[in-house]
């Protein structure tokens, strides 16, 4: 996302990790998009709800032994890249 006003105007938030999930989305085969995208609209920000307790989710999705080597590569750079923020 792009800050469209303000003082901070034209910073781009998230870029790198932006850069990094399309890349990855880029270097899917038609195959596997089929299985990595599974709903046609993002996810609320909190699935779990409200709940006082958490339960497990279902896996959806593309597994990371299903992707070659270089899209494993570009998947950790990802999760590396988001968690250090």
């Amino acid at each position: 996302a792009i800050v469209p006003q303000g003082a901070e105007k034209g910073k781009q938030i998230l870029k790198q990790e932006s850069e990094l999930a399309f890349q990855l989305l880029n270097s899917l085969t038609e195959n596997q998009k089929k299985i990595a995208v599974f709903a046609e609209t993002a996810l609320p920000e909190i699935i779990t709800f409200n709940n006082r307790k958490a339960t497990m989710l279902e896996p959806k999705g593309i597994s990371f032994n299903q992707l070659d080597k270089n899209q494993q590569t570009i998947l950790l750079r990802l999760v590396s890249e988001y968690v250090k923020n």
